[in-house]
């Protein structure tokens, strides 16, 4: 489900990657195909739906009030279609796309394909979609956003101008949460824990169970010095064993901004303060290759209290190790 996008469109607005599709539209050059890449699903599907806004609009500045745009909103517009149908990006898909695409465009002068997630689609589908990428139509364009484009096929990205969406900064994030209505507070707390991703602080802040996972996590860092007390940590992230991946990724962020402030930058959080003082550079590098054994398991489907259990004895044992 997409955020409302009057909420980011004008945010994205300001953008170098906004900047590129005005220029691309300034000089008559829209190509025909467009990679949007960002780091995680939420934040490239949010700016390749922004892109294809941008393309349909008849001023072509993502307005929101012509016809265009208000019938993409209300998904009633012919020339803009959205995929994937179901879970996926399947073979269906791609053949609704190419039977569409040779078609009269019906609401104004071009026609706009938007593929989330494309990376999930398997090879034959990928390959499906050569053909209408090789030899496009005039006046049509397709959009793919991808969160991970090792999985997808070099003759698809060769064949799409790629968009890398950069991170934005804490800051930025903030300011965007408080323009959306959240308490400086809340904005502040949210975007220190967001990675620098839009779509995540909008994922983050709206999902109950966040909070408890970073402290959590900060438990993890500050409170957890011996065996004994494994126990307790270990049940509480238990708690969220169906956001492993979430947990995970909170605890590299933990790490990456110790790291910087071991390199002599700031931190507002007085706990990422504390985390710096109290392990190594060495400790927290060791940390971050257990994370990826943590995550390697869970790929492989192990059990996921096992590799809980797994993941706190090592954490524990590189924060000694290497004292």
């Amino acid at each position: 489900m997409f955020m409302k996008e009057h909420n980011y469109f004008s945010f994205f607005n300001n953008t170098s990657s906004a900047r590129l599709i005005e220029q691309d539209i300034k000089n008559n050059q829209v190509h025909h195909a467009y990679m949007i890449v960002a780091g995680e699903s939420e934040t490239a599907n949010m700016f390749a739906r922004f892109f294809a806004f941008k393309i349909l609009c008849q001023s072509n500045n993502a307005c929101l009030n012509c016809s265009s745009c208000l019938k993409a909103i209300s998904e009633s517009n012919a020339d803009f279609k959205v995929y994937p149908k179901n879970k996926n990006i399947v073979v269906e898909d791609v053949l609704d796309i190419t039977e569409n695409a040779y078609k009269t465009c019906v609401e104004g002068n071009v026609k706009v394909f938007l593929l989330n997630n494309f990376e999930n689609a398997n090879i034959i589908t990928q390959n499906k979609l050569l053909k209408t990428l090789e030899e496009p139509p005039a006046n049509t364009h397709l959009i793919l956003s991808v969160s991970n484009p090792t999985q997808v096929l070099q003759t698809i990205k060769s064949r799409c101008k790629q968009v890398i969406i950069d991170n934005f900064d804490d800051n930025q994030i903030q300011s965007f949460l408080t323009a959306n209505g959240y308490s400086a507070e809340t904005a502040k707390f949210v975007s220190a824990f967001s990675n620098g991703s839009i779509g995540s602080a909008m994922k983050n802040i709206q999902n109950p169970n966040f909070y408890e996972m970073v402290e959590v996590v900060l438990e993890l860092f500050l409170n957890c010095n011996k065996s004994s007390e494994m126990l307790s940590i270990v049940n509480k992230i238990a708690k969220h064993k169906g956001s492993l991946n979430t947990i995970f990724e909170l605890v590299e962020i933990v790490i990456n901004k110790a790291l910087m402030v071991k390199n002599a930058d700031k931190s507002d959080l007085p706990e990422i303060v504390k985390v710096s003082e109290n392990f190594t550079t060495l400790a927290l590098n060791a940390i971050i290759k257990q994370i990826a054994v943590a995550k390697e398991k869970l790929q492989f489907n192990c059990n996921t209290t096992s590799v809980i259990d797994m993941f706190v004895l090592k954490f524990l044992e590189e924060k000694y190790k290497w004292k």
